[in-house]
């Protein structure tokens, strides 16, 4: 019903209309004078409904896209723009199971990978991979094998440590301390009314970043509308690259933050002498299974919370 032969066939056909325009980009981009920033090049495939996409784009390393350099070239350009490589017919089951069952698409990749190999110049100036889109391996033209992400960063990985990561932390945080007592210190002043049961202090983790702040609150869903303050706002806590993000997820390093944050906002409830009657909490945002008292400085389940 189906033939492998001829879906191949068509695919090099494809390839083949775009040597021309592959070899004119190579040519090209051989001229550039590179960005610092633009440590390798990459060529990506994208197969997607009926069609492919090839780019070659500058990257810092194999996650990150190097772009907008001052001095240097940095940029991607298309190869091929969306080239339709079959058709699917109207018994598309059954097409997706010969699909599936033919590994018709690792084909397509290995064809793509031999053209590239055949047509591109060995002379880049940086080294060059190609890499099928969202898949973590990369193909290394210049040792002429499949890599992991982890192979080719591993020689520039970092040397990191929780204890580094917490002295950083608690370096950033200090220098925020004066702001936070000051803001905290306000909160003596605001008239509150019976409608507000408790002062809710949310920490947002948002990747290398966190801002807390503070509302009144008539239970800990619905917010009363008499209090907010911004305590600490979109500070920045750590530099985000791919390799540390393996390491904050490998040694869960959320929790370290959470953890940190709390106790030192515990400690400059303290110091600034609030005078307010009803509870205060921590809690992270959309993550309520468990709060930090603030006046007594311990954790609790969020289901024995005790409203005026």
């Amino acid at each position: 019903m189906f033939s492998k032969k001829d879906y191949i066939h068509n695919y090099e056909k494809v390839l083949t209309m775009h040597t021309t325009h592959l070899k004119k980009v190579c040519e090209k981009w051989l001229k550039k004078k590179y960005a610092k920033k633009s440590k390798i090049l990459m060529f990506e495939l994208m197969i997607q409904d009926e069609r492919i996409s090839l780019n070659i784009e500058t990257m810092k390393d194999v996650y990150r896209y190097a772009f907008d350099s001052k001095k240097g070239f940095t940029g991607s350009e298309l190869i091929i723009d969306r080239a339709r490589i079959y058709k699917t017919p109207k018994n598309e089951n059954d097409f997706f199971q010969f699909y599936l069952e033919t590994n018709l698409e690792q084909q397509f990749i290995d064809l793509t990978l031999k053209w590239l190999e055949k047509n591109i110049p060995s002379q880049f100036p940086l080294p060059h991979y190609f890499q099928v889109s969202l898949e973590n391996k990369y193909y290394s033209f210049n040792l002429n094998k499949w890599q992991s992400a982890k192979e080719i960063m591993g020689k520039h990985k970092k040397e990191f440590s929780v204890e580094k990561f917490t002295n950083k932390l608690t370096k950033v945080l200090e220098k925020q301390s004066e702001t936070v007592e000051k803001k905290l210190r306000k909160l003596n002043k605001v008239k509150l009314s019976t409608k507000s049961k408790l002062l809710f202090m949310e920490l947002y983790i948002d990747g290398e970043r966190i801002t807390v702040n503070i509302h009144a609150m008539e239970d800990l869903y619905d917010d009363s509308g008499e209090c907010y303050e911004t305590i600490l706002d979109d500070v920045k806590i750590y530099k985000d690259t791919q390799d540390f993000y393996e390491f904050y997820e490998e040694n869960d390093l959320e929790s370290q933050i959470v953890a940190y944050v709390a106790g030192y906002m515990a400690h400059y409830v303290k110091q600034a002498n609030l005078n307010i009657s009803i509870p205060m909490y921590l809690g992270v945002h959309d993550e309520l299974d468990y709060l930090l008292n603030l006046k007594s400085g311990h954790w609790i389940d969020y289901d024995t919370v005790d409203l005026v």
